[in-house]
């Protein structure tokens, strides 16, 4: 496995782009407040609102569970696991797995332990994320499906390239560069499947859709699918 050439001014270019979408910014800025006011773990209703903000904002795929179901087991996680020491991987298999106890909501437990435990412990892992991560790295996005933990250790390794080449980036940035990555991969796959008559898929986020359509963005944001290992 290549470990990836990568480029300071792409992933501040990503960061850039991402705080000029007004929607973008005030998810994160809100997600900020709430943070701040939902501030007790203990407590059966600040947990359930913080579940809900997640997934009214990220569509996780929670709501296939009833929400209310949802916080009482990440309350439970709350309050029966070593937060501030145990491992990361472990914390969001832990949260993750509500039901019948297997591994369904891994970008949901991964964006509540990012937003509202630790932002630079735990990072965002979706679907345009892991796409990236196979684009950079290589391999099949199979082998992140459901495992966090394969996830975490590319983008470990994602971290030490970007410091290893004299990149300062923090993690924030990261998930920043590799989410627009990712919808950058799909747009071009979506034109491909348009040029072939291909049944059309859901459509992609609104915002980037935007910027896509965009001649001199689409050339600039054209570079990320250029950037491999």
């Amino acid at each position: 496995m290549t470990t990836p050439k990568l480029n300071l001014a792409l992933i501040e270019y990503c960061v850039e782009v991402y705080r000029c979408q007004r929607n973008w910014r005030d998810a994160d800025e809100r997600l900020a407040e709430a943070r701040a006011m939902l501030y007790d773990n203990c407590n059966l209703t600040h947990v359930f609102v913080r579940c809900s903000v997640i997934e009214s904002l990220y569509f996780t795929n929670a709501r296939m569970h009833e929400m209310l179901e949802v916080a009482r087991h990440v309350h439970e996680c709350h309050r029966t696991i070593d937060i501030e020491n145990m491992d990361e991987i472990a914390i969001v298999n832990r949260i993750s797995k509500i039901g019948d106890g297997k591994p369904h909501l891994i970008s949901f437990a991964s964006k509540y332990a990012h937003f509202f435990i630790d932002s630079n412990k735990f990072p965002v892992f979706d679907s345009f994320a892991c796409k990236y991560m196979v684009h950079l790295f290589g391999g099949n996005k199979s082998q992140y499906d459901s495992f966090y933990g394969h996830f975490v250790e590319d983008y470990r390794k994602l971290g030490k390239a970007a410091r290893e080449q004299g990149l300062s980036t923090d993690s924030r940035g990261l998930d920043k560069f590799l989410w627009i990555g990712g919808m950058v991969l799909e747009a071009k796959r979506k034109e491909k499947s348009a040029k072939r008559k291909e049944k059309a898929t859901a459509e992609m986020n609104r915002e980037f859709k935007a910027l896509w359509d965009k001649a001199e963005t689409k050339q600039s944001l054209m570079m990320l699918a250029e950037l491999k290992g």
